[in-house]
């Protein structure tokens, strides 16, 4: 980055809808983060591009339940098969959505308390990859 640039825009993107079996009832809760992309403009107006803090949980409690077989392919495009296993346990079923939404509810404080800020003094939140009522709950 040279000192005259005055915008960067930082780009990411997902795409796996290709290996969901939208057939497969077990895989309905892959459906919100199937494809999915996200940009962020900074700028350098002000003399400084500044990234605050991060934040970043790992759980495996739920490893085992979307996995590919060893040595398969994602996709038989002659049988339109889906070689992605999905293997959904009552314990899954039970848990996963208060899991997840407590593990994402912790990032984004911890990110915002970390770089000196509270979750009010944040205008917008451009998130990806939740579920519809994640979004819609008041949290």
């Amino acid at each position: 980055m040279r000192d005259e640039d005055s915008y960067v825009l930082l780009v990411s993107a997902t795409k796996q809808s290709m290996i969901v079996n939208y057939r497969d009832k077990a895989s309905t809760f892959m459906y919100d983060f199937s494809d999915g992309a996200v940009a962020v403009l900074l700028s350098n107006v002000y003399g400084k591009y500044e990234i605050l803090e991060s934040s970043i949980v790992t759980d495996g409690r739920f490893s085992n339940v979307v996995y590919q077989r060893l040595g398969e392919r994602f996709v038989d495009d002659a049988n339109q098969s889906y070689l992605l296993q999905v293997n959904r346990s009552n314990e899954f079923n039970k848990n996963f959505e208060e899991i997840s939404l407590k593990n994402f509810l912790h990032v984004i404080r911890d990110a915002i308390e970390r770089s000196g800020f509270k979750v009010s003094d944040v205008d917008y939140f451009a998130i990806l990859h939740m579920k519809r009522s994640f979004h819609e709950k008041n949290t």
